[in-house]
């Protein structure tokens, strides 16, 4: 935590009054309760600081930090100028001389753009159903049935994807072997959707 300017202040008056830095120390520590004294090196920094620049004010403000090597103003008018021209150019072969990592925080932090990923979709082609059905009249869709059918194993088929049993490795546990009949016993099940809103079925048919 930096310190306030009246507790700089506070440190250069004590050490002009005591010149002792451990004078200085309990002093803070009685009149700044609510936080730690600095150290003898962080009181002495501040006293001489004073001493030489004629200020107790911090003076890295506004300049410290990592200093902007690749992020300068040229560079983010180069890159805004790229992705206008072309909104989906590569990161890695951005045209800008500027590696991918430095592009792409030029890209997120400066001009605020986000990398959307590309949508895939089904080719529209002429004599596709679909081109065809949206050729169709409104009133198609009122009288268009739609069906489909499921079928039901009857003969207690297990789903070896999610069953499991759990052992030490290597020990794999002897009765996790299931018996099935090779019966192709089942039911299907049939409905229909009207475009009208009404339910044809269900309907149910027992195969062999």
């Amino acid at each position: 935590m930096q310190l306030t300017n009246e507790q700089r202040i506070f440190i250069n008056n004590v050490y002009a009054e005591r010149k002792s830095l451990k004078e200085v120390q309990n002093e803070f520590e009685r009149r700044f309760f609510e936080r730690s004294s600095p150290t003898k090196k962080t009181s002495w920094n501040t006293v001489n600081k004073f001493r030489t620049h004629g200020t107790i004010s911090n003076l890295n403000k506004d300049i410290s930090g990592r200093l902007k090597t690749v992020r300068t103003n040229e560079n983010i008018e180069r890159v805004r100028q790229v992705t206008t021209e072309n909104p989906k150019v590569p990161k890695r072969r951005n045209g800008t001389e500027l590696s991918s990592s430095s592009f792409q925080r030029i890209v997120r932090n400066d001009l605020q753009y986000y990398p959307y990923r590309a949508k895939v979709k089904q080719q529209f082609l002429e004599g596709d159903y679909a081109h065809w059905f949206a050729g169709r009249p409104e009133i198609f869709t009122k009288w268009l049935v739609m069906g489909d059918d499921g079928a039901f194993h009857m003969n207690e088929a297990v789903n070896k994807q999610i069953c499991r049993h759990y052992a030490p490795k290597n020990h794999p546990p002897e009765e996790n072997t299931y018996e099935i009949s090779m019966s192709r016993e089942n039911v299907s099940l049939w409905l229909d959707l009207c475009g009208s809103g009404s339910v044809i079925g269900p309907f149910f048919m027992l195969q062999r």
